[in-house]
Formats: C-alpha cells, sequence, structure tokens
C-alpha cells in the first residue's frame, strides 16, 4: 500500500528525506489520485482522465475523483484535507517546466515586465514549486486558488493580480478555465496550445496563441506595441 495511502487513512504526515533533494517518499497528483481510488476499493484512473480533472482547483479535482470513485459527498472535507497534506508535503515532484520557460522568465524580467502568478492551485504550494525552480524571483504576486473567496473562472483572482503588479495586462494561459478568466477579467489573452486545453485554439478568444515559450517576449513586444499604438500606454509594462 501507498505510504500516502497509509497516511490518509492513519491520519500521519509523509516523512521527507534530506531537505527534499531526494526521490523516494515524494508524492505527486497521480499517486494521490490512485492512493484515493484505492480507499474507494475501485481500479486506479488512467492518466487522461486524471488530466482531464485538472484546471479548476483542489476541491474539484477531489470532487471528481469522488464521483468516479464511488466517495459519498460527506467525504470531501476529509479527502480534500488528506491531499492537500500529501501534496503540499513535495507538490514539485516529477515536475518540469516547460521547454524555454526559465529563459523567457527572465527576457521578460530584464525588460521591465512586471509578472504574475493568477492559479486555481493553492498558494503555498504553487510558491513552493517556483522556489523548487529558482523561479520565484521573477514572479511579484502570486495569487491562489486559496488567496480569495472565489477562483477561476471567477476574475477577482486575476484583477487582484493585475492591481498588485500595478495596472492592466496581459493573461498568459493554457485552458479553457484561464480563456474564461480573461474574458470576464476584460484582460487580453495569449493561449499557450500545448498545456491542459480540451476545446480547439480557434474556439477560444485570445489575442495571440504560441506552441514554444521563446516565441513569448517578441510576441509579447509586439502585442504591447500595437496597443500603445491604438489603446495606449498603460498595458505595457505588466504581464499576469
Amino acid at each position: 500500500l501507498f505510504k500516502f495511502t497509509k497516511g490518509i487513512i492513519e491520519g500521519t504526515p509523509i516523512d521527507v528525506y534530506n531537505n527534499g533533494n531526494m526521490w523516494r517518499d515524494f508524492t505527486y497528483v497521480e499517486d494521490l489520485v490512485r492512493g484515493i481510488s484505492l480507499l474507494a476499493d475501485v481500479p486506479p484512473l488512467p492518466v487522461a482522465t486524471i488530466q482531464s480533472f485538472i484546471a479548476n482547483g483542489v476541491a474539484v479535482l477531489v470532487q471528481r475523483i469522488m464521483e468516479t470513485a464511488g466517495f459519498a459527498e460527506a467525504d470531501h472535507p476529509r479527502l480534500t484535507t488528506a491531499f492537500l497534506a500529501h501534496y503540499e508535503a513535495a507538490p514539485a515532484v516529477l515536475t518540469r517546466p516547460f521547454p524555454h520557460v526559465r529563459e523567457t522568465l527572465a527576457a521578460l524580467h530584464g525588460a521591465g515586465a512586471r509578472l504574475g502568478l493568477c492559479t486555481n492551485k493553492p498558494a503555498a504550494p504553487s510558491r513552493a514549486i517556483l522556489a523548487a525552480f529558482d523561479l520565484d524571483p521573477f514572479f511579484a504576486t502570486v495569487i491562489g486558488g486559496d488567496s480569495l473567496p472565489t477562483r477561476k473562472p471567477d476574475p477577482a483572482g486575476l484583477l487582484r493580480a493585475f492591481a498588485e503588479l500595478g495596472g492592466s495586462g496581459l493573461y498568459v494561459g493554457d485552458s479553457e478555465i484561464d480563456a474564461e478568466t480573461a474574458h470576464r477579467a476584460g484582460a487580453p489573452f495569449a493561449l499557450f496550445t500545448e498545456g491542459y486545453r480540451k476545446t480547439p485554439v480557434e474556439a477560444l478568444t485570445h489575442h495571440f496563441a504560441f506552441a514554444d515559450f521563446a516565441s513569448l517576449p517578441a510576441l509579447c513586444a509586439d502585442f504591447f506595441a500595437q496597443a500603445e499604438r491604438g489603446l495606449g500606454t498603460e498595458a505595457r509594462s505588466h504581464l499576469g
């Protein structure tokens, strides 16, 4: 039985060795979902099914697992708490940035863009993941799914991020939830096409789309240059 499943049953934390610098005893989303499935005595869910549950926050993820695995609604608080406890113990395990992300963030930051993160992932593990890959110095603000009473696609988190960055800006995302959030916030949207998106690119409202982060600085420069010519300069300095 997986260690995290034993921990859920007994209500005890997992062990983390060597200050988190080793692979053993870490957990990640697929393992956590498998553990919840084992508690319900149902077969583990396929990876594709798990991926389809992601993007709406932990509470929705756990809810969809429960519905698939046959848990009672009353189990939701307990399983959500257990999921978070084990996930937050090692949120970056098996996580890898997309190619060229670090170089792109460095280029945007170096060009004077103020960068923020608006995610449905809880704020603490979001910051831990950024720190694990030394990306946190690039971000002036992090708004997580638990930072406000609402989460995406409600626009409050994105608007808060823009406010903390100093004004309006461009939102970069990879999913239907992100596109809807930008639309509801009245913000321009750049769509990364290689993420959690299930809808065809042409069916999502966006100002531009890209498949490689290496192209993003030039695309942003062009977007803000056009915005300056047609809409003024307010949006030039902020990227959310």
